[in-house]
Formats: C-alpha cells, sequence, structure tokens
C-alpha cells in the first residue's frame, strides 16, 4: 500500500480580530479530534483569549492499493492466493471478527466436514410436543 497523501486535522479559528484562519493540528492530535476533544479544544482556546474555534475536519489519507496487497497465503494450506478471487468467511480471532481467505481446495474440504451429521440443534427444530399429558391426573 503506496500513501499519495497524508491525512491531517484542521480546525477553523475565528480570532478576535475577526478574521477566521485554518489551522493545521495533525502534530498535536495524531488520532484526528472526535466531538469531546474538540469540546475541550474550543474552551481551552476561548480562555486563553485566541477566539473562538469554529469546526474541525479529520482529512483521511489517500492510498493507493498495489497488486501485492491482495495476495495472502491460505492459513491452511500455505498455498498463494488472491483474497479478491478466493473464499473468504468471517471468523473469530482474539475476540475480534477478522475476515479469512481459503483457497478452493481448503474450501471444498472444509465444507465437507460435518455434512451429513445430525446435529442437537435439528433435534430441537424436529421435535413436536405430543398432545399426551406428562403428568398424573387426581380424579
Amino acid at each position: 500500500m503506496k500513501t499519495l497523501k497524508e491525512g491531517k486535522t484542521e480546525i477553523d479559528v475565528k480570532r478576535p480580530n475577526g478574521n477566521i484562519e485554518t489551522i493545521d493540528v495533525t502534530a498535536k492530535f495524531r488520532i484526528g479530534l472526535n466531538d469531546k476533544l474538540f469540546a475541550q479544544v474550543v474552551v481551552a482556546t476561548r480562555q486563553a483569549g485566541r477566539g473562538d474555534v469554529l469546526c474541525y475536519r479529520n482529512i483521511a489519507p489517500v492510498v493507493e492499493i498495489e497488486e501485492a496487497d491482495y495476495q495472502t497465503n491460505c492459513p491452511r494450506c500455505g498455498h498463494r492466493i488472491d483474497s479478491r478471487k478466493s473464499y473468504g468467511q468471517k471468523e473469530s480471532y482474539l475476540g475480534h471478527q477478522v475476515m479469512t481467505y481459503y483457497c478452493d481446495d481448503c474450501r471444498k474440504l472444509l465444507s465437507a466436514i460435518g455434512s451429513g451429521e445430525h446435529t442437537a440443534l435439528e433435534d430441537k427444530a424436529s421435535h413436536k410436543p405430543s398432545p399426551e399429558l406428562v403428568h398424573k391426573q387426581d380424579f
């Protein structure tokens, strides 16, 4: 992945003399601003007597994805695959959802595992309660 243009964070400030300036604050806020941080910036700027902060912008970087970024290995067999054309499925890894890509041979094998087996979920779905009473009635 090649970065064509770096991302940045800007704020617009209305100075006490009435001029409106756009200031690049990327060096101070590397991860960007959010509403909570912006509220703190507004208060601090006003208390310092430097004007009123009007708004903020987080500008995302412009990147170019290269062919090599799509190349990955099948986690099961290690064959080199293209993630745009291969089978992918969401899996949980360390509590996070990740996309895992498999080659065609591994996909067929993983799909065949467990096919034709009778599961507990199928038992629940096919269970029909009996109309007969399950306890003894008093006469």
